[in-house]
Parts: C-alpha cells; sequence; structure tokens
C-alpha cells in the first residue's frame, strides 16, 4: 500500500459471516482501485511463489521429468487429441477446445505432464488424433527412446503438418 493513505481492516465475524470494513484517510475511489490492484498483484507473485516450492517437493529434479506439447502446422491439421504413456502406462490423455487449438497454432506451449520417473531408458508412446485440411481424420501413434538424467527432465512433443501430404508427424525433443 502507499504511504499516502493507511488501512483499518476490521473483520467482524457475526453469525458465521465474516464481514470487512474498510476504512481510509483519503476520500478517492481511485486510492481504494489503486491499492486493490496492488494487493492483488502481489497475491499473484505470492501464489506463483507457493507453486514453485510445491514442486520442488513433489517433483526433486532427480526424479522430475515435465512433458510439453507444441504444434506447427498452420490450417493445415487440426489437433483433437493426445494420449501419453511411458513404458506402457497411460500418464495423461488431452481433448482440445478450439480456444486451446488456437493458442497452440498462435506458438503457444501446453504442459502435458508433470511428474517423477527414475533415471534410465524409457519408453514413451504418443498418439496423436486430429483432422487434415481436407477433413481427413488421422490417427499416428509413435514410440520414442527417452534416458532420465539425474537432473531434471524436460521434453517437447512437436506435431507438425507440412506439404504436400500435411500428413500429421511429430518428434520428441530434449529442452535444455
Amino acid at each position: 500500500m502507499s504511504k499516502a493513505s493507511w488501512w483499518v481492516v476490521l473483520m467482524v465475524v457475526s453469525l458465521g459471516a465474516v464481514q470487512v470494513l474498510a476504512q481510509s484517510s483519503t476520500t478517492g475511489s481511485d486510492s481504494l482501485n489503486d491499492d486493490l490492484a496492488e494487493l492483488k498483484g502481489d497475491v499473484a507473485e505470492l501464489n506463483a511463489e507457493l507453486s514453485r516450492l510445491e514442486e520442488d517437493i513433489l517433483f526433486p529434479p532427480a526424479t522430475q521429468v515435465a512433458v510439453f506439447l507444441s504444434v506447427d502446422a498452420g490450417d493445415a491439421f487440426q489437433l483433437d487429441a493426445v494420449d501419453l504413456s511411458i513404458n506402457d502406462r497411460r500418464i495423461t490423455s488431452h481433448v482440445y477446445t478450439d480456444q486451446e487449438r488456437e493458442a497452440l497454432a498462435q506458438g503457444g506451449v501446453q504442459k502435458l505432464y508433470l511428474g517423477n520417473l527414475a533415471q534410465g531408458n524409457h519408453r514413451v508412446t504418443a498418439t496423436v488424433n486430429g483432422r487434415g485440411k481436407n477433413g481427413q481424420f488421422f490417427r499416428n501413434q509413435q514410440n520414442f527412446s527417452v534416458t532420465k538424467q539425474e537432473d531434471a527432465s524436460r521434453v517437447e512433443l512437436v506435431v507438425r503438418a507440412q506439404a504436400p501430404a500435411f500428413n500429421p508427424e511429430f518428434t520428441l525433443k530434449r529442452w535444455q
């Protein structure tokens, strides 16, 4: 809060309801709006920090693996769904909305999975469902070999559909 104004917040608990009364030394509602906006920003920063701390506790770097998805197909391919398995165990499945497809088409990247994985070699199986430019449905499945190192592993599943056939192809690449 700014030094120009001071706030007294009194919480009154009455019959199970909480009422918040605010009193200000300034009379403008703009000052109140500015202070509320600043407070919202502080809360958002704290929430982001708590999420990072929770991720560090639940997924330590020695076992952490994250799988992201991006689409580089223009209007040649419309992604409908993705299934992801590691070592023949299904870990995630996602069906896409129009809004999510639009975000991916504009260069967005989706976190498909965040979890723990022992060090060593693992088999990742990705199944992509979608429609081509002519409305033809595609269902492609591909296996990848991934070696989990002792640090956090981040990989990206990249879906592409290029001329002339515009058939969806996908690769798995490691993020550094």
